[in-house]
């Protein structure tokens, strides 16, 4: 990994959330853990709609 991408990674995606906002996301949301079920349940929640959608038009 390149030390451009390095920074941006710390920076970006591995940056801690605003205080206002950490004091409203739960503990488990923050770890490994809690970002794969959130992601997961996003997904989820994406092939529904998707679904719903398919079924409205009749596909």
């Amino acid at each position: 990994m390149t030390r451009a991408r390095a920074v941006w990674v710390a920076t970006s995606v591995d940056a801690g959330l605003p205080e206002q906002v950490q004091d409203r996301v739960p503990g488990w949301a923050s770890t490994g853990r809690g970002r794969v079920l959130l992601a997961g349940a996003a997904v989820i929640v994406l092939l529904v709609w998707a679904l719903v959608f398919i079924i409205i038009t009749g596909l």
